[in-house]
């Protein structure tokens, strides 16, 4: 892309601008970190009813109030769950200070950089790190916590994850 000559009365550049690729970027890095948040929520979901069943309990809800918490005080509750990868609690905190860094402030510090070749190319690189960074923290959360709670409950990980997904999408539309 050409460097653009800024109007000094709309220094904001359209979006229709901004190469295509950079927002690809943008998005797949905040589908990663939102696939992160989905399992946590799933997380806490298998320790609900886990704990449900120790206690005799039913649950008529086990998503609780996960999926109205904030990327934050998910991580801080399923870190405790984390301790057969020892870094997967530290990497979730970090990942929590990126994430609100990408949808927070991202564009509001970096649009100026899109403008140019080599400014697309750096938020490029920078964007995939942090897709790949997210992909690798799912992967181990998926690993270290979901998939052994998913066992724990008795259920096959690969048929959970798909009966989880119906789950959620019932209680999304319940919500309505």
């Amino acid at each position: 892309m050409r460097d653009m000559t800024l109007d000094p009365e709309n220094p904001i550049p359209s979006p229709l601008d901004l190469e295509k690729s950079v927002f690809a970027a943008y998005g797949g890095a905040v589908a990663a970190i939102s696939t992160v948040e989905r399992n946590l929520h799933l997380a806490l979901v298998n320790e609900r009813i886990a704990r449900a069943r120790q206690e005799g309990n039913t649950l008529a809800d086990p998503f609780g109030k996960a999926e109205r918490e904030t990327f934050n005080a998910l991580v801080k509750r399923v870190a405790p769950l984390c301790a057969s990868d020892s870094s997967l609690a530290a990497d979730l905190a970090v990942a929590v200070k990126r994430r609100n860094y990408l949808v927070h402030d991202f564009w509001y510090y970096k649009v100026y950089a899109a403008l140019t070749e080599d400014g697309q190319k750096a938020l490029l690189t920078e964007l995939r790190r942090d897709n790949a960074v997210f992909e690798d923290i799912n992967e181990r959360l998926v690993k270290a916590v979901v998939d052994p709670g998913l066992v724990a409950l008795g259920v096959d990980p690969d048929f959970g994850k798909v009966a989880f997904m119906a789950t959620l999408k019932a209680y999304e539309e319940a919500s309505e």
